[in-house]
């Protein structure tokens, strides 16, 4: 027999959910056997499965210890044995493209692949900054150039630097891996830079999950536009997406397909900069390191502070370019010439957008810390290399 008692770590989980997680090698069909057969029990009772899980929790595993071996690769996470062994779990990153990490991306609820090839979870780099961190939920400022969440098994993303990074500060153990996943709540294009909510427990997972869903934390962006802009807009329109060329396009009116989208801007500051370009070429072309043909125009920016009001693909990106406004830097929906100016010129090549506010509403528990208060990111070194030469 085994029992394995649930931390806070695991408060909130399903049961069922987290036996599937412990028992990775067993079917969902056989767990759920095991419950009504009280092979399964919890607090020493008839359990269905659908309980929520709470801190204190003690589940117990009449099974042989061979049995429990085979379905736990060897280990149940978070157990002690009663009596019997426990092995540690290796905590891993996957390398091996066609492998998973452990309860996260690759792992099916019927007989999951073991990781073969591993890597321990990396620690932060320097890059990004932690803004806030409680118990329950890590607030970071992720660099442009870093994927959110991992793209393909192989990827190495935000999601994992934050799990080697609660390993190393002892906010989860090896063997509560094995069934509590941190992660990440809000995405960020990769070469989008700011801020994003990760949750460390369960409960502080579906608390930040839960308020993204349903919009009610305020999100404010931060991005250097091409022209200028002297007043607040809020322009309305209708998106649809190419999934082919991962792109969206802005209609004025509905079309099958198409979602409703509401951006809202205030100008903040202008850059004005004088932008060489090849007179004979057009177009914004650049000449060449002697500088023949080249003539010189001026370029004004603005850096602009945008409200989020809905949430798609690329809304804030193409919304701006179809308002005439598209967003320095940017490969997909920006200007060509002003894109190569800020490359050769600053260093720049990604879009100069930044998710630098989150505003969160009076909450209770587990988010009571974050009630009411406001989390910024500092715009990076490239948004300040362009407005500061302006």
């Amino acid at each position: 027999m085994r029992e394995i008692v649930m931390t806070d770590l695991q408060a909130g989980m399903r049961l069922d959910h987290f036996l599937e997680r412990a028992l990775r090698e067993a079917h969902t069909g056989f767990i759920y056997k095991m419950l009504r057969k009280k092979n399964i029990t919890l607090n020493g009772h008839k359990a269905h499965g659908n309980e929520k899980l709470e801190a204190g929790d003690v589940v117990r595993l009449y099974f042989a210890e061979e049995t429990l071996e085979k379905f736990c690769e060897g280990a149940v996470p978070g157990v002690e044995a009663v009596p019997g062994r426990n092995r540690a779990v290796p905590v891993a990153y996957p390398r091996d493209s066609k492998h998973g990490a452990p309860g996260g991306e690759g792992s099916g609820r019927g007989g999951r692949e073991r990781n073969e090839k591993v890597l321990t979870y990396p620690d932060f780099p320097s890059s990004v900054r932690i803004l806030y961190e409680d118990e329950h939920v890590l607030l970071v400022s992720k660099p442009a150039g870093m994927l959110t969440q991992k793209a393909k098994p192989g990827d190495l993303s935000l999601n994992e630097y934050a799990i080697g990074h609660l390993i190393r500060e002892g906010a989860i153990t090896q063997r509560e891996l094995q069934t509590v996943r941190p992660s990440v709540c809000n995405r960020l294009d990769r070469n989008t830079s700011g801020i994003v909510a990760i949750g460390k427990t369960v409960r502080g997972l579906q608390a930040l999950s839960a308020l993204f869903r349903d919009r009610t934390v305020s999100k404010h962006y931060q991005a250097l536009v091409c022209g200028e802009v002297k007043s607040s807009q809020r322009i309305d329109g209708w998106l649809i997406k190419d999934a082919r060329t991962n792109t969206v396009r802005i209609l004025s009116r509905e079309e099958k397909g198409a979602q409703r989208i509401r951006t809202s801007y205030t100008p903040e500051q202008a850059v004005c900069l004088t932008m060489t370009c090849m007179g004979a070429a057009g177009k914004g072309a650049f000449g060449g390191a002697d500088g023949a043909d080249a003539q010189s125009r001026r370029l004004v920016l603005t850096l602009l502070d945008v409200d989020l009001l809905t949430g798609r693909s690329h809304q804030i990106r193409a919304h701006l370019a179809s308002a005439g406004h598209p967003v320095a830097g940017d490969p997909k929906y920006g200007d060509a010439g002003v894109n190569a100016y800020l490359a050769r010129r600053f260093s720049v090549r990604r879009q100069l957008l930044h998710a630098g506010r989150l505003t969160f509403p009076v909450m209770d528990s587990p988010l009571e810390k974050l009630s009411g208060r406001t989390i910024t990111a500092p715009l990076p070194a490239d948004f300040r290399s362009v407005m500061e030469e302006g």
